[in-house]
């Protein structure tokens, strides 16, 4: 496998057999899949999540994330009192270019601001990761920036662990653990050639 060393993507994976909790639905909130002719809703909360996303780079990327989804695989929190859909994220057959054949991906995760830290994000990537299970995929992992540590820390308390999938990985994430304040134990952390099975 050639090293991907200078990827702008960090990865996570779920470790294989580790048990999930699902946490409850924060007060005030409950989750629908999206329907196509609610799209909107998603753009909405990329766009209010970061306002850099070009609004049509986010149609053609909505156009593969749906081909790539599980049937009814993208979720919506929607706050109950406004109606307004506030966080996403969803579960995705992908082989990340071919390092996870047969993978499961939790993908595009975003909260607008206005509604973060409610818990709203560790609640969808559960139910996105415990759907992959259900699922049966066996390599279940996501893709972060190494900037996003609300994100990474929401990641590593579900149960995601750091992949060491090229060799400047090991750097990285010694960086954004002492960054977020997180033991770092790299002997724990699975490498690329682990994946290979």
């Amino acid at each position: 496998m050639a090293d991907l060393v200078g990827n702008p993507n960090i990865i996570m994976i779920w470790p294989e057999g580790q048990r999930l909790s699902v946490p409850k639905p924060p007060a005030g909130y409950s989750v629908r899949t999206l329907p196509r002719e609610r799209d909107a809703w998603w753009m909405a909360i990329q766009r209010r999540a970061v306002p850099s996303f070009p609004v049509t780079d986010l149609r053609q990327w909505l156009e593969r994330y749906r081909s790539l989804a599980l049937d009814e695989g993208i979720l919506v929190a929607i706050h109950d009192r406004t109606g307004e859909a506030v966080a996403t994220a969803g579960s995705i057959a992908h082989s990340q270019g071919g390092l996870f054949p047969g993978g499961g991906q939790l993908a595009w995760v975003a909260t607008v601001p206005e509604n973060r830290r409610q818990g709203l994000s560790a609640w969808l990537c559960a139910l996105a990761t415990s759907r992959l299970q259900r699922e049966g995929f066996r390599r279940i992992f996501l893709c972060t920036g190494d900037d996003l540590t609300g994100a990474i820390r929401v990641y590593l308390r579900l149960g995601y662990v750091p992949c060491f999938y090229a060799s400047d990985q090991r750097a990285r994430w010694k960086r954004i653990c002492e960054d977020i304040g997180w033991e770092f134990k790299p002997d724990s952390y699975p490498s690329a050639t682990a994946l290979i099975d």
